[in-house]
């Protein structure tokens, strides 16, 4: 049902079966769509920000998810605007058409991480994400797994095709106690290092912590629409970091998806406030409601 990279030697086939299949289910697992030399390409130039090396043993033990909260430089951020993602996404969203003709672009909506997950006995108490919920409906959850994650460690868990429910953000559902025939579509978002996953906002997911087991991954949260999380000056100052040769390098279809967030003006900065939406070429203040609704 999900297709792995090693099967297709024209990266565009592997595409365009990506981006159907997250259109029919609102999730995607593709196994090996970065080889492993990229992921340690990618671990290496980002040492400084990755959360196992510059975060204590104990501290990690007390968080379930560990971030370092230094941005990822865009020139070293190589999965952020890979068409192997970006590509899937949109053309999900256009009905398999990724030509000019497309009516649907998308943005980074919050900023990349690199997280490491660590379960404990007691850093999952009150855990919210570990409830069933959906996120916004117009937002994109992508991961890049960083280290290989196996059906009997923490993990993301989906309920595939639930993504045309009328569901709501904010709420838990628990399908798992009140429909015990459903666990058998629960889908693991699990693989070996290099597996991408991708789960559209308004499908059922959950984290699912297992004690003394954890996870290791790459994040980015896209958007169809144009609201967003606020930033601050600083993070832009890191994002831009040795990048602007980079930067210029880009093509104006890339330059758009970060452009509306870097170019984020002082008074809209994260503390001034949380979020921002980006209307008829001006900067508005906004709230989370506008993140839940189309």
């Amino acid at each position: 049902m999900y297709p792995k990279a090693d099967k297709f030697n024209d990266q565009k086939d592997l595409i365009y079966a990506a981006s159907t299949t997250l259109k029919r289910y609102g999730v995607l697992i593709v196994e090996n769509c970065f080889t492993e030399n990229e992921i340690n390409n990618f671990l290496e130039k980002n040492k400084e920000i990755d959360p196992r090396l510059n975060i204590s043993k104990e501290k990690i033990s007390e968080n379930y998810l560990n971030v370092n909260h230094m941005q990822i430089p865009l020139c070293r951020n190589i999965f952020l605007l890979d068409p192997r993602i970006i590509d899937t996404i949109e053309m999900a969203y256009n009905e398999g058409n990724i030509k000019k003709t497309k009516n649907e672009n998308i943005y980074i909506r919050r900023l990349s991480s690199i997280g490491y997950f660590n379960a404990t006995k007691k850093n999952i108490i009150n855990n919210w994400t570990s409830g069933w919920h959906v996120d916004f409906p117009t937002q994109i959850t992508t991961h890049v797994i960083l280290d290989d994650l196996s059906k009997e460690s923490t993990r993301m868990q989906v309920l595939p095709m639930t993504k045309e429910l009328l569901l709501i953000p904010g709420k838990h559902y628990h399908i798992d106690h009140n429909f015990n025939d459903l666990n058998k579509y629960f889908l693991d978002c699990v693989g070996p290092k290099g597996t991408l996953y991708i789960h559209t906002g308004n499908t059922l997911h959950r984290n699912f912590p297992v004690i003394n087991t954890d996870r290791f991954l790459w994040s980015q949260i896209y958007t169809i629409d144009k609201a967003f999380e606020a930033i601050t000056n600083k993070d832009k100052s890191e994002i831009l970091k040795n990048s602007n040769d980079f930067y210029n390098s880009l093509n104006q279809n890339q330059i758009e998806k970060v452009k509306i967030m870097l170019e984020l003006p002082d008074f809209l900065e994260k503390g001034k406030s949380n979020y921002f939406k980006f209307v008829n070429g001006k900067y508005i203040n906004a709230s989370k409601n506008d993140l839940t609704y189309l």
